[in-house]
């Protein structure tokens, strides 16, 4: 089977990542969870199904013609909308993991005999300060992609490859973009809201581990962070794009990702017609903010 086949496969374990999240938010909806966890739920969800849709124009790529005189066929423009999935959805994904955080410390203190009856004020402030991180960091993305596309608009897409005999269309990346005399944050700074969600991740993963003594999400993260950092140095081939792995190593990690953070979700709350994961229904409706 050829390699290429990976991200067809990659593509199938985001979606089922997004169908996971979908199901917790058709059931959190049904129930009448808050409002909070529901948009975090729709949130995750919505990258799942986003990142599943960037394996695909990746696999597609296999079948574009790679000579010097093609053009970008219609679906290679569905980078355009994707370019926003990494660099200003990602970071909006660390208001979700507060909540994880805020509802492991719940379920610690109810199992310790003193339960909560609400967010102390330090946790009002976490939570804010998160929220104008995440927001901030996603405006920066944002301001980043409208400068690739204006820029994109003057060059045009360019091409570039894959190993496995991928062909792909890319937006300007930052030098051309600054050669052309936009205003944009330097090119080694451009993943910083994803590094900020990654790092987050596993801090809050190792704050869950202390409260509940449910080890699997700090590890889960902790494994991708480091898979992530692995793919950028050992994986991706600049200069040989015929070599470069990265996106083989990079995009599952992603479906891990997503689906962990679901699986986060069910940590606090019941599963879908099941016992509740939590160790009392009592602490529960605590985490869940009732």
């Amino acid at each position: 089977m050829a390699a290429h086949w990976a991200l067809f496969f990659y593509a199938l374990a985001d979606m089922a990542a997004g169908v996971w999240g979908m199901q917790r938010y058709l059931h959190g909806k049904a129930q009448e969870h808050c409002t909070t966890w529901q948009l975090s739920r729709a949130l995750v969800s919505l990258c799942a199904f986003l990142a599943a849709w960037d394996c695909i124009r990746i696999f597609a790529g296999y079948y574009w013609d790679g000579s010097d005189s093609a053009t970008p066929p219609l679906f290679a423009y569905s980078i355009f909308p994707l370019m926003l999935v990494h660099l200003v959805l990602v970071p909006l994904l660390m208001i979700p993991l507060t909540e994880y955080e805020f509802s492991s410390r719940a379920q610690k203190a109810f199992n310790e005999g003193n339960p909560k009856d609400g967010d102390t004020a330090c946790e009002k402030s976490v939570r804010n300060i998160v929220i104008v991180i995440a927001v901030v960091l996603a405006m920066v993305g944002l301001q980043t992609t409208v400068q690739k596309y204006r820029a994109t608009g003057i060059t045009g897409l360019r091409k570039d490859c894959e190993y496995g005999g991928i062909i792909g269309w890319k937006l300007a990346d930052l030098d051309m973009v600054h050669e052309l005399g936009f205003w944009a944050i330097p090119d080694e700074q451009e993943l910083v809201g994803i590094f900020a969600f990654a790092n987050y991740a596993w801090v809050v993963g190792a704050l869950i581990w202390y409260n509940t003594g449910k080890p699997a999400f700090f590890l889960i993260q902790l494994v991708c962070l480091v898979g992530q950092a692995l793919s950028g140095a050992i994986l991706k081939d600049d200069a040989d794009c015929t070599k470069d792995m990265f996106s083989y190593g990079s995009n599952i990690l992603e479906a891990v990702s997503f689906a962990a953070m679901v699986y986060a979700d069910t940590l606090f709350w019941e599963k879908l017609g099941k016992t509740p994961l939590a160790d009392d229904a009592d602490a529960l409706e605590i985490a869940r903010g009732g």
